[in-house]
């Protein structure tokens, strides 16, 4: 992911305009790799917090990942916000398991799950132009069995202990979300 830092024209001597967020997770690739299965993971929410102002941006996980190691993959390519290159700033990101998967906010009918979540450390945008920011990642819990969508098969069945054959994770109107059997 990147942040872009704008600077206007007629100030002259701006630096790089986009400073990289390498997604640290605190040791070497045998040590990511050892937070396997989070498949899960559907939703990444990075947020900015500068001058007592949060901002917030939500990005849809198209890739599967099978360990802390793969989510650096998904910063190629995207600029996430735009910033003063002389502000102080704090990123967070949180790994999210959601549903139903339509945004990082889920109805109250079934709360999201953090699944791993990182943060820096306050420091300077333009201190970071063109090199890599760190940001650490650890992991909350492991995804576990995903769950599964299945809808009422009929006007009698209106239990989502029936329709799961078990305590249901989550319960909506229209049917039940299931962990597999």
């Amino acid at each position: 992911m990147a942040i872009a830092a704008s600077c206007a024209a007629l100030l002259g001597g701006c630096r790089s305009s986009v400073a990289p967020l390498e997604l640290d997770v605190g040791g070497d690739a045998g040590t990511c790799a050892q937070y396997v299965d989070l498949s899960c993971v559907n939703y990444l929410r990075f947020a900015v917090s500068a001058d007592h102002e949060f901002s917030t941006q939500c990005v849809k996980v198209t890739e599967v990942l099978e360990s802390l190691c793969d989510v650096p993959k998904l910063a190629d390519g995207r600029a996430l916000f735009t910033m003063d290159p002389d502000q102080e700033v704090e990123i967070e990101v949180t790994g999210m398991r959601v549903y139903p998967a339509t945004s990082c906010e889920s109805g109250s009918e079934c709360p999201s799950r953090t699944i791993f979540s990182g943060h820096t450390q306050k420091f300077r945008l333009g201190d970071f132009a063109g090199q890599p920011i760190p940001l650490g990642l650890t992991l909350e819990r492991e995804c576990g069995p995903v769950e599964q969508f299945f809808p009422f098969p009929n006007k009698k069945v209106t239990s989502c202990f029936e329709v799961c054959g078990a305590e249901p994770v989550c319960t909506f109107s229209d049917g039940c979300l299931c962990r597999p059997l």
